[in-house]
């Protein structure tokens, strides 16, 4: 059996690095873990509360698979955004995560809601 694709939202990657979220909780042992460029970039941005939680961030991070925002991304980006209202950086993630064939984790399930194809978990939702 192999695992899932997962696509670790900003938020999703923060709580973890916080322990507000256990891995154990949602991944699985064959799960591949990925983070699209604009996740790096919001979770780097995020304001630490002390370098403790930055450097557990930042490596984090670093174990994840990184996906780029390559030209298929960018044209289903717009193509999403011809078609619903979507935050840029909802979408960015949302074309990642299609293009990869991952599901998206995070909290903010309203903001993927209504996209044909695009599987979203919360993991704090049991």
């Amino acid at each position: 059996m192999s695992g899932r694709n997962l696509l670790l939202d900003s938020n999703i990657i923060i709580y973890i690095a916080q322990q507000k979220l256990m891995p154990d909780d949602f991944i699985l042992p064959d799960d591949l873990l990925f983070v699209s460029d604009i996740s790096w970039m919001e979770t780097l941005g995020y304001t630490f509360s002390d370098s403790t939680e930055q450097q557990e961030t930042e490596a984090l991070l670093n174990v994840l698979v990184r996906l780029p925002i390559a030209d298929a991304v960018v044209m289903k980006v717009v193509e999403i955004r011809q078609s619903r209202r979507m935050k840029l950086p909802d979408a960015i993630i949302a074309a990642t995560a299609l293009l990869n064939n991952c599901t998206v984790i995070t909290r903010n399930v309203a903001d993927f809601s209504g996209l044909d194809g695009l599987a979203v978990l919360n993991p704090f939702e049991k």
